[in-house]
C-alpha cells in the first residue's frame, strides 16, 4: 500500500511513478492513497488501467506554516485545532483503509503524512516514511505535533531519505532501518550528452517563492552585457498567479527583459536540458533536486546553491559549479561561458553523468527499493 498525498506533476510523484511500474511489473497487488485535492485524473486513469486499487480521502499534512506577522500569530490557536480536527478524521479513514486490504506493507511517499504510522505501529504492519523534504528549512513549516516527536516517531519505523542531508537533518545517520537513496530519473539506455550547446542558461522547475528564481534574473541581468549572446530559459509552471504577474512586472524593469523567456510547463524538459550551457538550480533548499539528477543525465552542467542536496549532488559527482551569492553566480555563468567548448567541459559532463547513471538509473532505483521491501518483511 502506498499513501501517495497529491498526483499533480511533481518530484514526488514522478519518482513514485517509476516505484509504481516497477513493482506492477513484478506481480505486486497495489492499492493507492491519493489526497482528492487537486487531484490528476491522468494518474488516476492510469493507475486504474494497471489494476491498482485506488482510493482518495482528505489527506491532511501535519504541518502549519510558519506564523510571519502579528495576524498570523492571532490565528494559529483556531488554525490549529482546525488542522487536529482534520488530521483525526483523516487519520481514521486511513486506518479504515488499512484494516479493509491488509497489506504486506505501508510505504508513506511523502514525509508530511502520519495518518498510517501508529495504527502500523500498534498492529505490526511495516511501515516506510519516504522522506523527500527537509520541512522546517526552505519551506518554513512547523511539524506537528512537534519536529522533535516526529523524529522519534522516525526512530521506530522504515525510513528511505533522499539524501545523506535529509537523514542528518532529521538525526537519522545512526539509525539503522534507514537508507538514503537519489531519486531513479531514467532508464540506464536514455542517457545522452550533445557536445555543441545552444547560448542559454535553463530553469526548470516550478515557478514559487522557494525555488527563489529572483537571484538567478538578478545574477544575469548585473552580467547580460557581457553574455549578450545568451538567454534564460525557464520552464515550469507558477504555483501563484499573482506570484506570477509580480515576477514579470519586476524582470520588465530590467535591462535583460528581452532575453528571459517564459515557457510555462513543458513535457519536453530533456530536450531542453540537453542543449542547455546549463542548468542553473537558485533553490533556497532542495531535499535533493530530481533537476539536478535530470539534467546530469541529459548531459548538461549544472550550477547550484552551495547546500542541501543540490550540494550533495554537485560535490559527489564532481559535476558543475556551486554559489553562495547573486555576484558568485553571475561569476560561475561567465566562467561556463568559457569553457563551454572545451574538454574540461565535456570531461566535467560525462564523469558525473556516469556516477549518475549508476546511483540514479531506474533499473538500479527500483532494484535497491524492492530489496529493502524484503529485508523488511524478512526481519
Amino acid at each position: 500500500m502506498y499513501i501517495l498525498g497529491p498526483t499533480f506533476r511533481a518530484g514526488s510523484t514522478m519518482s513514485f511513478k517509476i516505484i509504481l511500474d516497477n513493482m506492477i511489473e513484478r506481480g505486486l497487488h497495489i492499492i493507492i492513497i491519493i489526497n482528492d485535492k487537486n487531484k490528476n485524473i491522468d494518474f488516476i486513469n492510469y493507475g486504474h488501467s494497471k489494476k491498482c486499487v485506488i482510493e482518495e480521502l482528505n489527506l491532511e499534512m501535519s504541518i502549519l506554516p510558519k506564523p510571519k506577522n502579528i495576524n498570523d500569530y492571532i490565528k494559529l490557536p483556531y488554525r490549529l485545532i482546525k488542522k487536529l480536527y482534520h488530521l483525526y478524521k483523516s487519520k481514521k479513514n486511513v486506518e479504515k483503509i488499512i484494516c479493509k486490504y491488509k497489506p504486506d506493507i505501508v510505504h508513506t511517499n511523502v514525509g508530511v503524512y502520519h495518518q498510517a504510522y501508529k495504527f502500523c505501529y500498534n498492529n505490526n504492519i511495516p511501515h516506510i516514511w519516504h522522506l523527500r523534504e527537509y520541512q522546517t528549512k526552505g519551506l518554513d513549516w512547523i511539524i506537528l505535533p512537534s519536529k522533535r516527536m516526529f523524529e522519534k516517531r522516525l526512530q521506530k519505523s522504515n525510513v528511505i531519505t533522499v539524501s545523506e542531508d535529509i537523514k542528518k537533518h532529521f538525526n537519522l545517520t545512526k539509525h539503522g532501518k534507514s537508507i538514503s537513496l537519489w531519486n531513479g530519473i531514467l532508464s540506464k539506455k536514455e542517457h545522452i550528452y550533445i557536445h555543441e550547446k545552444e547560448p542559454y542558461f535553463l530553469f526548470a522547475t516550478r515557478i514559487s517563492k522557494q525555488k527563489n528564481i529572483e537571484l538567478l534574473i538578478n545574477a544575469f541581468d548585473n552580467i547580460s552585457d557581457k553574455l549578450q549572446k545568451y538567454k534564460i530559459i525557464i520552464a515550469g509552471a507558477a504555483e501563484d498567479e499573482m506570484y506570477l504577474e509580480n515576477l514579470k512586472q519586476w524582470i520588465d524593469s530590467l535591462n535583460c527583459k528581452d532575453r528571459i523567456q517564459f515557457l510555462n510547463y513543458r513535457d519536453d524538459i530533456t530536450e531542453l536540458m540537453k542543449k542547455a550551457t546549463a542548468l542553473i538550480v537558485s533553490s533556497n533548499y532542495e531535499g535533493l533536486g530530481r533537476m539536478t539528477l535530470e539534467a546530469t543525465f541529459m548531459g548538461c552542467l549544472v550550477i547550484g546553491r552551495n547546500n542541501g542536496g543540490t550540494k550533495e549532488i554537485l560535490s559527489k559527482t564532481n559535476n558543475g559549479i556551486l554559489f553562495n551569492t547573486v555576484s558568485e553566480l553571475s561569476e560561475s555563468m561567465i566562467y561556463v561561458d568559457s569553457i563551454v567548448k572545451t574538454n574540461e567541459y565535456k570531461k566535467r559532463i560525462l564523469t558525473a553523468q556516469n556516477i549518475i547513471i549508476d546511483k540514479c538509473c531506474n533499473e538500479n532505483y527500483t532494484e535497491t527499493i524492492y530489496s529493502y521491501y524484503k529485508s523488511i518483511l524478512n526481519n
